[in-house]
This record gives structure tokens, C-alpha cells and sequence, in this order.
């Protein structure tokens, strides 16, 4: 997908259009759209990105950076910087259920939610279209 599309669906989901984010940044009128055959000035473009509440680097490549961990596992790192959002969510979800599971089996018969009751039911919900570990 083009940095317009990205910017495009954004703008939609948000109920704005290019016309309404130009004048808001102090763009002229269909500066966006001439983004598509010039380049645009590195401030115009973040100002766009903090407008539509996303990174630059979302724009450019349809992904945020990933997370940073200090002390992470160089090869964990390299793998987690490959996958989609959807997917570091799903692994997320993977990861608490491997504590959960810890925490039971090491004396914990109720494993906390973090609000300080317990958990109902240990599985996190799954995103839709998406395959459950």
C-alpha cells in the first residue's frame, strides 16, 4: 500500500479528508495528493502523521517500529521486528498464557488479570480472521 493510500484510510476511519488535514497543518490545498509524484518536506509529513495520531515510519511502511526491550535476545528481536501488528498482538497473548501456566504450576492456583482479582477465563480474545496459538 502507497503513502497515500495509508493516509487516505486513515483520514476515512477518522472522518476527515486531504482537504480538511491540509488546512489544519497549514498545507496548501492538494498538497497531499502531489505527494504521490514529489517528495514531501520531512516537517509536512510528520505533521500529517501527529495530525492522523500514527508514526512517519507507519506512513512509509505501513508498520510501526517495533517495540524496543533492553536486554532482549538479538535473534527474539530480529523475529519480533518481522511480524504485523496482528501478530505481535497474538504473540503477546501467547506470552501471557505461558506466565498464567507458570504461575499455576508454581503454587499460584488463580492467576491475577493485574487489576487484583482473578482471571476468569485465561484465553485473551482473538482477533478476528486471525488463528489462535
Amino acid at each position: 500500500m502507497a503513502i497515500l493510500s495509508r493516509i487516505q484510510e486513515l483520514a476515512t476511519s477518522q472522518n476527515t479528508n486531504f482537504k480538511q488535514i491540509e488546512k489544519a497543518v497549514g498545507l496548501g490545498n492538494g498538497s497531499i495528493r502531489r505527494w504521490e509524484t514529489n517528495s514531501p518536506s520531512v516537517d509536512n509529513f510528520k505533521k500529517v502523521a501527529d495530525y492522523l495520531h500514527t508514526t512517519t515510519d507507519y506512513l512509509l511502511t505501513g508498520r510501526d517500529s517495533p517495540p524496543t526491550v533492553s536486554n532482549i535476545d538479538p535473534e527474539l528481536e530480529n523475529i519480533i521486528s518481522r511480524l504485523s501488528d496482528l501478530q505481535i498482538g497474538e504473540l503477546k497473548g501467547y506470552a501471557k498464557r505461558m506466565l498464567e501456566e507458570q504461575d499455576i504450576f508454581v503454587g499460584n492456583s488463580t492467576p491475577s488479570n493485574g487489576t487484583g482479582g482473578t482471571k476468569k477465563d485465561s484465553t485473551p480474545p482473538v482477533a478476528a480472521g486471525s488463528v489462535a496459538l
